[in-house]
């Protein structure tokens, strides 16, 4: 089930949970991305009242941030890391873009994703 073995998935959930924590503690907001999605159409839909409550306009700086350390995160992994290259899976860019738009919608939808109500939940 874990042909490399369980390190590094057990590594990676001790920094998720301890990341998730601080900020709370720290910021006493959750770490999550779900509302990222609507923090940064308030950005391109400044007009649009759902997008520019004050919750939104508060937190989109942070989460912005937070976004770009994922990302630059598993770039990082992906660079020094990982063996197997910076691709690292077989699905094509255009049926991740299209999962991650179906995903990003049913997040909103839902009012929370997994990251949110999981992890930071959790913590």
């Amino acid at each position: 089930m874990f042909p490399n073995g369980v390190n590094s998935y057990l590594i990676g959930g001790i920094i998720i949970g301890l990341a998730t924590s601080f900020v709370y503690l720290l910021l006493g907001i959750h770490a999550t991305q779900s509302t990222f999605f609507a923090t940064t159409l308030s950005y391109l839909f400044p007009k649009v009242p759902y997008f520019n409550r004050k919750k939104y306009l508060e937190q989109r700086e942070w989460r912005i941030a937070f976004a770009i350390g994922v990302v630059l995160g598993a770039l990082v992994y992906s660079v020094i890391l990982s063996t197997e290259g910076f691709w690292v899976t077989q699905v094509q860019p255009w049926r991740l873009l299209i999962g991650g738009i179906c995903v990003g919608f049913g997040v909103r939808m839902s009012s929370g994703c997994t990251s949110g109500h999981g992890i930071s939940g959790i913590a």
